[in-house]
């Protein structure tokens, strides 16, 4: 099953971008994309064995609204949840931590608001971060997607902390700190590095509080 997006984008089973998961069956698949373009979609399906009359398929597709980066967590943990059981001891036993960890993180104590977390809001990037080590582990291309999708989380969180503090005209001295800390997190993504680049962004998301101090 192939997904074209309105603007022409193709997701496939090669695709492994952090907004897309991706897995499939004997004789079923599904796609889960986070924050999909609006409008008219195009899914095409290939069948390699099909009987000379066809064979009837179901296509469903459904919408689950996310308001908040808590709920992107939500999301993350509801797809790594279908995963189990895998097969395997070893990659149920680091799933299972790795949803732990993100469940944690979706602690209330953390969260200010939709968009933004407390003083103690760190800890969301110390437990996304334990969670990409688990994941990391299981050499799984839909895993990838997933860490990647997590990561994606830590950063808009970075981003948006950054954004508060360049409105507030705030210390540039500790913006320009958390900027460079966003560049190295780019840096450690192109390397493979999820784990260290949610470090990095932790450290931005700090200097942009700092900033507003």
């Amino acid at each position: 099953m192939t997904l074209i997006s309105p603007s022409g984008r193709l997701i496939d089973r090669n695709t492994t971008d952090p907004d897309v998961v991706h897995d499939n069956g004997p004789t079923w698949e599904f796609y889960t994309v986070i924050n999909p373009e609006a409008g008219e979609w195009i899914v095409e399906l290939y069948g390699a064995d099909v009987p000379d009359g066809g064979e009837e398929v179901d296509v469903t597709v459904t919408a689950t609204p996310v308001d908040h980066l808590g709920e992107r967590n939500e999301l993350v943990i509801d797809i790594l949840s279908n995963f189990l059981p895998t097969g395997s001891d070893k990659s149920d036993k680091g799933i299972e931590k790795a949803l732990e960890h993100l469940k944690n993180s979706l602690d209330p104590k953390f969260w200010k608001s939709d968009f933004t977390l407390t003083k103690k809001g760190k800890k969301v990037f110390d437990e996304e971060k334990k969670a990409v080590r688990k994941l990391k582990k299981i050499h799984d291309p839909t895993i990838l997607g997933i860490i990647k999708s997590i990561v994606d989380i830590s950063n808009s969180l970075a981003q948006t902390a950054l954004k508060e503090a360049m409105a507030a005209g705030s210390s540039q001295k500790e913006i320009d700190k958390a900027l460079n800390e966003t560049d190295k997190a780019l840096e450690q993504i192109s390397k493979g590095k999820y784990d260290k680049a949610i470090g990095h962004y932790k450290k931005a998301w700090v200097h942009a509080r700092k900033a507003m101090k």
